[in-house]
């Protein structure tokens, strides 16, 4: 069994592409356990900010109050947790813990049918301190364009939410990321032909039958690079005497998935700093029994 300090010293990230919403990175040198904690803690462990507390004053439109409520909390928000602090039972609604949002809109009677969206939600300072400190902030949904209810001639709703810090443990909604997975590297490599002791070699037209161009390494007989999950998977159904389809059991292909609360990076980089943190904690325990 490797102890615990050797298992982290063992542990390199590579990232391999980043986009606005999606971060894709190898973990490795370290075992499924330690893959499967990080994944799960990047559900689960990061804070985010939600609306957690609604308070309905109307709503003649279509939706039930608790169904129009639950919608709302689902709506991701671009807000920096790091600036509030986590709620505590005995404590009330403040500039510290929360941000008040209001909707209040009306469908004119001329208009058969009025969309309401994301983009109708506004920010209510509640005072000058948070006025100042959100200046040069956005203080939005992620988007504009998510669609909350519709509202008929003459109908309203008008109420307010309370955006509070929590983690996806206690509920989705806090979660940072839509989807968060890995999988074990897979390795195509080419057997060894018994007869000559070298590696079995394909021909053009066998390489054709593959969905992307792959070539193989004359000294390790594995294939350079392949994307497209059906290569290894097609190489052996085709040539199973000359192929071999391999898996690394400490290399793992990260893709994440943010709902943009968070950037998918800082998404990773705050995952690794409480799995360190918990990994501390356990080192700490683990002392007690040997003392």
């Amino acid at each position: 069994m490797v102890p615990l300090d050797e298992l982290i010293d063992q542990m390199k990230i590579k990232l391999i592409e980043e986009t606005e919403d999606t971060l894709e990175f190898d973990l490795i040198g370290v075992d499924v356990s330690v893959a499967n904690a990080l994944r799960r803690i990047m559900l689960s462990n990061v804070p985010t900010m939600a609306i957690e507390t609604c308070e309905m004053y109307q709503n003649t439109g279509v939706i039930q109050d608790e169904i129009l409520c639950h919608r709302l909390c689902l709506i991701p928000f671009s807000v920096d947790p790091d600036l509030f602090n986590f709620r505590n039972s005995d404590c009330g609604l403040n500039s510290n813990n929360s941000l008040q949002f209001s909707l209040n809109v009306v469908c004119p009677q001329e208009i058969k049918c009025m969309p309401i969206y994301s983009r109708h939600l506004q920010w209510i300072p509640r005072n000058n301190e948070e006025k100042h400190k959100f200046k040069n902030i956005n203080v939005r949904p992620v988007s504009e364009d998510i669609l909350i209810t519709k509202i008929g001639p003459g109908q309203e709703i008008n109420m307010f939410m309370y955006l509070e810090k929590g983690i996806g443990a206690t509920h989705a909604k806090w979660s940072p990321v839509c989807v968060a997975y890995y999988k074990l590297k897979s390795i195509l490599r080419l057997k060894i032909n018994p007869e000559t002791n070298m590696f079995y070699s394909l021909s053009e037209d066998e390489l054709k039958l593959l969905p992307e161009p792959v070539e193989f390494d004359e000294k390790s007989g594995e294939a350079n690079h392949f994307h497209n999950e059906l290569t290894p998977r097609l190489a052996v159904e085709h040539f199973s005497h000359k192929v071999e389809h391999l898996k690394v059991k400490d290399h793992f292909k990260f893709i994440v998935e943010s709902t943009m609360a968070i950037p998918p990076r800082r998404v990773l980089s705050l995952a690794l700093k409480i799995f360190l943190n918990k990994f501390t904690n356990i080192k700490k325990e683990l002392q007690k029994f040997k003392g």
